[in-house]
């Protein structure tokens, strides 16, 4: 990917692209914060939340944990967009084995220089 991005922007304008790849699958970036889960799906602190570790499955523990929510009867595309609007970095602790770290960087090199920091912000 890295590759042919470079290879287009020998050709074309250069635009900002952010790349990256999701081990197993994009469920997994979401399944590695659970404060995000737990948040978005108002799951309560009993509720189990596995890590992307314990299961092969990371999109059918999220399906499962949505179908014991408060939040069942919504669909699934639109709480995996929550929770992905909650996720904190800090908190995914795999995400140099999901691919998950690699995006973020890619996102912060490519995009981050378009963004406008507040005054005092680091």
């Amino acid at each position: 990917m890295q590759e042919a991005r470079a290879e287009d922007r020998e050709i074309h304008p250069s635009l900002p692209t952010a790349l990256g790849e999701a081990v197993p699958h994009g469920e997994a970036w979401l399944l590695d914060d659970p404060v995000a889960v737990r948040r978005t799906l108002r799951l309560s602190a009993e509720v189990k939340i596995p890590t992307v570790r314990e299961t092969k499955n990371p999109k059918g523990v999220l399906q499962g944990l949505l179908a014991k929510s408060l939040r069942a009867t919504e669909r699934p595309i639109v709480i995996w967009g929550e929770i992905a609007r909650e996720l904190d970095t800090e908190r995914c602790s795999h995400a140099k084995t999901t691919g998950f770290q690699g995006f973020a960087e890619e996102v912060r090199h490519e995009l981050g220089p378009l963004v406008v920091q507040a005054p005092g912000e680091a």
